[in-house]
């Protein structure tokens, strides 16, 4: 037995999916002595020459032996009582047995003999600045292949370990495209060292790096982490170019810096996160946050992260749609960040019908309207087999005519749900806004040739201003407020460019985030509100992660003068940081029927105010 040892219960990790094992039973008919059947098994192993461990549990009519190749995962502790889960190795069972040998002859690897000794040396000793590999076995699916990499924080240095392009839903692709995310099927070994695309999102060109198959989580955590520790999930679809390594999301430094665990994911938007006809519901893109959600609330406790402290955050169209989840009536999450986003934007959500409208826009761009509109399912079955590159590029020709009301977007389920109050911080930008948004969809039109694109998203824009009705009368005294009449020359279109994205910011974005910070103020709960003025070239690093507007500088200050003026007349110093924003009729579908949110001015010239 000098080659043997008897490894400890919290030196195993069980995993029912393992499927590299071979299994002897040997039958009490030949042998009833305990001792020469267990070594019996452990000469079966030596002979073997990828087997390093054995483990033993006896049957009612035999013994089971079952011999293990190195199934060892290092690096994050699985246990859920572990008060350290990156100060240890496991070896992996398929089952659980109350004898498990591991060889301790030369055979014997680095991370076996870790096991031998019952945990992983210091972090910042034993994994050097080239990237070392960790592994987590998640349970149902197998054992994730990850990296520990160093990062700089400041002067110092720590390790992170990553684990990328995580699936957490089966590809929705083929007869999936159009449906609700469907649980994660993978089996076996996953590398989880390199990111996948994200998400195809209107603007991305044929060759770029995004795909349709794209739910994927990366995942950032603390090597040296003491305990659980909290979790920031973060829903981002970031933009595209050639080498999907730079669209990574790098939360490392976050994760260090925080001691939190980071995770990013990407979600399905657009036409493709939101169509709705016929049989088809919509809301594919929230039902893929919904589901990545559940595999944090899952298995984040297999890297350290503690399920019961989870935060969600996103930006901009992101955010919109996240703040959608706090209607759950018992969300997997305790905190949220909306950064330039709300629940009460007035576009956010559409009617089944204003959904069947706009897939039917889609579809006669795309040759599949049928003669009989009354059936949707030819329809679908096309829009379905389109290729996705084609299909992206009809739904960003529409989006650069159609403005805000014509996006594709969520359906309101029912309207008996209500708010599931967390802790909450929103806030806005001044660098944010619909024109700085759909600039990679002005970008493509242009590539396609078509010139008067950019004049005709603007008029989209403009036509936004009277709300989801199309007010004229909103519209005009938009126009005036935010002098939106321009000279025919370039300094005049800067101007009017300008002035528009004032308008589309305050009506889409601040004025939305004012009265969703009021509501939950009202209600009772914590609300924490901020405001980034212009960003400096010193925040261009907080940009990268999205961080900004996580660094609150000035608070909503008055300026009673300025209410009386047109926005655009006065030196920036005089322009209130908010826009007073009243109830309007153009506002949010979660607000009471007729209630909204516009600014002051343009109320006062509708005889609203």
């Amino acid at each position: 037995m000098d080659d043997w040892q008897l490894l400890s219960e919290a030196s195993l990790l069980i995993d029912a999916s393992l499927s590299t094992y071979d299994v002897i039973h040997v039958s009490r008919d030949i042998d009833t002595d305990r001792e020469r059947t267990r070594d019996w098994c452990l000469h079966a192993c030596q002979e073997a020459e990828s087997c390093v461990a054995v483990s033993l549990r006896e049957a009612e009519s035999a013994v089971r032996c079952i011999l293990y190749p190195d199934t060892t995962t290092c690096g994050l502790s699985s246990a859920p009582d572990s008060l350290s889960p990156a100060s240890s190795c496991r070896l992996v069972l398929k089952e659980p047995a109350p004898q498990v040998y591991l060889r301790t002859g030369e055979l014997m690897s680095q991370s076996q003999s870790r096991i031998e000794r019952g945990r992983l040396t210091d972090p910042s000793v034993s994994l050097a600045r080239s990237p070392q590999a960790v592994s987590v076995s998640v349970p149902g699916h197998g054992t994730l292949q990850g990296v520990a990499m160093e990062t700089e924080v400041g002067s110092d240095r720590k390790t992170v370990i990553q684990f990328l392009g995580v699936p957490y839903a089966r590809p929705p692709i083929g007869a999936l495209r159009f449906e609700a995310a469907q649980p994660a099927d993978w089996t076996g070994t996953w590398d989880a060292t390199k990111p996948r695309p994200s998400c195809v999102q209107p603007g991305d060109a044929e060759d770029s790096a995004s795909s349709e198959d794209c739910l994927y989580l990366n995942i950032f955590t603390p090597a040296a982490q003491r305990g659980r520790v909290p979790v920031l999930v973060y829903f981002f679809n970031p933009p595209t170019n050639q080498n999907q390594n730079q669209n990574l999301l790098d939360g490392s430094a976050l994760a260090a810096l925080g001691n939190i665990v980071v995770v990013t994911a990407s979600y399905r938007t657009a036409a493709l996160g939101f169509l709705t006809a016929g049989g088809l519901h919509g809301n594919y893109g929230l039902s893929d946050q919904e589901a990545a959600l559940r595999w944090v609330h899952a298995h984040i406790s297999l890297v350290g992260g503690d399920s019961g402290s989870v935060t969600v955050g996103a930006e901009r169209r992101g955010a919109d749609i996240s703040s959608l989840t706090l209607l759950s009536s018992s969300p997997p999450f305790h905190r949220m960040i909306l950064m330039g986003g709300s629940v009460f934007s007035p576009s956010l959500v559409q009617t089944a019908a204003a959904g069947r409208r706009q897939a039917m826009d889609l579809a006669r761009e795309l040759g599949c309207v049928t003669s009989d509109l009354s059936d949707d399912g030819p329809m679908v079955a096309c829009l379905r087999s389109t290729p996705v590159h084609k299909l992206n590029a009809a739904q960003t020709k529409l989006l650069a005519v159609s403005g805000p009301f014509q996006s594709w977007a969520p359906v309101r389920r029912s309207e008996s749900e209500s708010f599931h109050r967390v802790d909450l911080m929103l806030g806005t930008s001044e660098h944010d806004g619909l024109i700085s948004r759909a600039r990679r969809i002005k970008d493509f039109e242009a590539l396609q040739g078509r010139a008067d694109g950019k004049t005709a998203f603007y008029e989209a824009l403009s036509r936004s201003l009277g709300g989801a009705s199309g007010n004229e009368l909103l519209k005009d005294a938009a126009a005036w407020f935010y002098s939106l009449d321009h000279e025919p020359s370039a300094a005049g279109y800067n101007l009017f460019s300008r002035a528009l994205n004032n308008a589309t910011r305050d009506l889409f974005i601040i004025c939305p985030t004012v009265q969703m910070a009021r509501h939950w103020a009202a209600s009772g709960a914590n609300v924490f509100q901020y405001h980034q003025p212009a960003s400096s070239a010193q925040d261009r690093q907080w940009q990268l992660w999205g961080l900004d507007r996580l660094r609150p500088q000035v608070t909503w200050r008055e300026d009673q003068k300025a209410k009386s003026r047109r926005r655009n007349d006065l030196n920036p110093a005089d322009v209130p940081a908010e826009p007073t924003c009243l109830t309007g009729q153009s506002g949010s579908q979660f607000l009471p029927e007729g209630a909204g949110v516009l600014p002051q001015a343009l109320l006062t010239l509708q005889g609203g105010a």
